[in-house]
């Protein structure tokens, strides 16, 4: 059996929900240059853009790109991996860069650490979301027997990694980012959905 060599990517009609959008959007500087890495079909890249903002979208799916860029004119999109610091240059610095749901897929995420580090201006932010994993979620999932359906090995694009807001806090420290915040989105606290991560680089 032959592995995918890309996830295919031919829907334009998906919507970053809400609990995931507006924090990401209410911490965005004013005006500012904002790189989105794993933009998908360019909606949540087409929604900053009409808010102001100069929007650049990367994303290794080239099928994603093509979608996201007939989805969005407004905007610039352009293939690349994260794996490949060639492919990020001559984008120039950016006053934000937004990774939506995108770090838990990545084999290596401190290679997303590395490239915002490249492309941030010195006081620009960072800016991710990914689910959220603490004791008493855990606990649930394991008493209510959902470990199977949550973490779901027969997704092919699927999570390779968990997060706690310790372990990100542990990753940036690592990779040269201060920890600004974080918070708790969506479901009732300690049960998130996911949590929003916010960093700046030291």
């Amino acid at each position: 059996m032959l592995l995918p060599t890309e996830y295919r990517y031919d829907d334009a009609s998906y919507h970053t929900p809400e609990y995931l959008a507006r924090p990401v959007l209410e911490r965005l500087p004013v005006g500012g240059r904002v790189l989105e890495i794993g933009c998908g079909n360019g909606n949540f890249a087409k929604r900053m853009a009409s808010l102001g903002h100069d929007v650049v979208g990367v994303e290794a799916s080239t099928s994603a790109v093509d979608v996201a860029s007939r989805n969005a004119s407004g905007v610039v999109f352009r293939g690349a991996s994260v794996y490949e610091p060639p492919q990020f240059e001559g984008l120039g610095k950016f006053d934000a860069i937004v990774a939506i749901e995108v770090i838990e897929h990545l084999q290596y995420p401190r290679a997303l650490f590395a490239r915002a580090k490249e492309l941030l201006n010195p006081d620009g932010v960072l800016l991710i979301t990914t689910p959220y994993h603490g004791y008493l979620k855990n606990l649930v999932l394991a008493l209510t027997n959902r470990w199977d359906s949550h973490h779901n090995v027969l997704w092919d694009e699927g999570h390779v990694r968990l997060f706690s807001p310790a372990q990100m806090k542990r990753m940036a420290d690592e990779e040269g980012f201060s920890q600004v915040m974080w918070r708790g989105l969506g479901r009732a606290p300690g049960l998130w959905k996911s949590f929003l991560f916010e960093a700046r680089p030291r």
